[in-house]
């Protein structure tokens, strides 16, 4: 029993990690795209519509909304693929990356009137960066819910040192 909530104090621990790490690389990307656009504005003598601050509370909102939503899609997906023993680093990588692109496509396709297939397809091109930092908020998650666990980093997923062999 105790290890059973030892394991769910874990995946609770890193999921949140993986959403914290989502969040602030997502505020990093809107940040990273609104400070060269407010700078511009005003040089040339315009005020912009939103400050860098709100533009930070707005981002912050706004990668929270789909830290969950990508939270709740990807616990059902771990599962399965735990079942199918693929629940390496690897695994987390791709299914934060797809997952986090299906979450950003489907909510703007949705939310949109253009459903054409060049439509989907923008949304998909916009979402490639959201999907980078889902990427990384998987392996997050993957790392700090298999502490000790590294991947290897020979050639062919083979270790680079020999096996540790016991002393006579």
């Amino acid at each position: 029993m105790a290890e059973r909530q030892t394991t769910a104090r874990r995946a609770c621990f890193a999921l949140a990690a993986g959403m914290t790490t989502g969040v602030l690389l997502a505020v990093a990307i809107n940040i990273g795209e609104a400070a060269p656009a407010e700078m511009r504005l005003r040089a040339r003598g315009e005020q912009p519509l939103f400050d860098l601050d709100t533009v930070f509370l707005m981002a912050l909102a706004f990668a929270s909304y789909y830290a969950v939503i990508i939270a709740v899609l990807s616990a059902p997906v771990w599962l399965g693929l735990s079942k199918l023993k693929l629940s390496g680093w690897r695994s987390a990588a791709v299914a934060g990356f797809c997952l986090t692109l299906l979450a950003w496509t489907a909510d703007n396709a949705l939310g949109s009137r253009d459903r054409s297939v060049t439509a989907v397809l923008q949304f998909l091109q916009s979402g490639v960066e959201w999907a980078a930092a889902g990427s990384v908020a998987g392996l997050v998650t993957w790392w700090v819910s298999h502490p000790g666990v590294r991947p290897a980093r020979g050639r062919g997923g083979r270790p680079r040192s020999l096996p540790h062999r016991p002393r006579p």
